[in-house]
């Protein structure tokens, strides 16, 4: 039996944490400047100008200070109806409802503090959300003091709020880029069309045929095949110690499968290596498969979702991104 994908990727995790450790050391620094760059969300809608210094580390969504005291996090989603969208359209008591600080012609907005931090002067979270009729999205700028062994005097709020509204106040969104530009700008090249692809918030989902509702594209049901970590950076570049991490992720993959009661099904592609993960049936009749597929430099994991039926079809489209996939630089 196949153990999930982020208990599969801890070595890995903790290979690139130490990587970005020794890259960039958290230490106390002055707040830069705003309106320095803009900076859209690959694959995404929402685009806003980050203050100099605050930078994506391992996920293209997720941007931080040098010394993290300061973060802001993107999510984006299709509208999928009250059950789907009120989680980040209504919230919970842990968030207070504010006055919008923005306005944007042919959106609803709403904009939420976070309550449960109190009158922390280093704490925060501030969140905008977004949304038109099929489409909603999240920017959270969030101060905290983690890492730093005292908190700057005025505090971390204090130091970040003329970031944050400059940045809040910058907030645009763009058209949804076309499959193969939003493919590109998260470093992956997929010759697929058969297979419908698409990128949902932080999801690229492959399905056997041509959705017509959100909920297809989002494939809520349905057989399909999806990658939640599309969004992951390959954190370690060229360096040579990442490039024995991911061998060493390959190796203990493969093994883990093979340990499952079946041979290590290893897929070579022009571009990738793959391994093929044993069947798991997480619910009566529901089944997944996952895909792990590994470049000198990256990997990802794509899980297939199916039943009895669509077995063979789902297990030959995976097969067969081994072939029509490459891992490329970010556009």
């Amino acid at each position: 039996m196949s153990l999930p994908p982020l208990t599969r990727r801890t070595t890995l995790q903790l290979g690139a944490s130490a990587l970005v450790a020794l890259n960039a050391p958290a230490k106390a620094e002055d707040a830069p400047a705003a309106g320095s760059r803009p900076y859209f969300v690959p694959a995404g809608r929402i685009g806003f100008i980050a203050p100099e210094g605050i930078e994506t580390w391992t996920e293209a969504s997720r941007l931080l200070s040098g010394d993290h005291g300061f973060s802001v996090d993107v999510y984006e989603q299709l509208r999928l109806g009250p059950d789907g969208d009120d989680y980040i359209w209504e919230k919970d008591d842990r968030s207070e409802r504010v006055e919008p600080s923005i306005r944007r012609d042919g959106f609803e907005i709403r904009e939420f503090r976070d309550l449960r931090y109190g009158d922390s002067k280093d704490y925060s979270a501030r969140s905008i959300v977004l949304r038109d009729a099929d489409w909603m999205g999240q920017v959270e700028a969030s101060t905290q003091n983690l890492g730093l062994p005292t908190s700057p005097p005025e505090g971390q709020i204090a130091r970040w709020r003329e970031r944050t509204e400059t940045l809040f106040a910058s907030i645009t969104i763009r058209p949804q880029p076309p499959i193969v530009q939003a493919l590109a700008e998260v470093g992956i090249r997929l010759d697929a069309p058969h297979l419908h692809p698409r990128i949902t918030g932080r999801n690229l989902i492959l399905s056997l045929s041509s959705p017509c509702t959100n909920g297809e594209a989002w494939a809520a049901n349905g057989p399909a095949i999806r990658c939640a970590s599309v969004m992951t950076l390959a954190t370690g570049g060229d360096n040579e110690e990442w490039e024995k991490l991911i061998q060493d992720q390959f190796e203990m993959t493969r093994e883990m499968a093979g340990s499952a009661g079946v041979e290590p099904r290893s897929l070579e592609g022009p571009h990738v290596r793959g391994v093929l993960s044993a069947e798991l049936e997480f619910m009566a009749g529901r089944f997944s498969t996952t895909l792990s597929l590994f470049s000198r430099h990256r990997f990802l994991d794509f899980t297939g979702y199916y039943d009895a039926r669509s077995r063979g079809p789902i297990l030959a489209a995976m097969r067969s991104i081994v072939d029509r996939i490459e891992f490329i630089k970010p556009a």
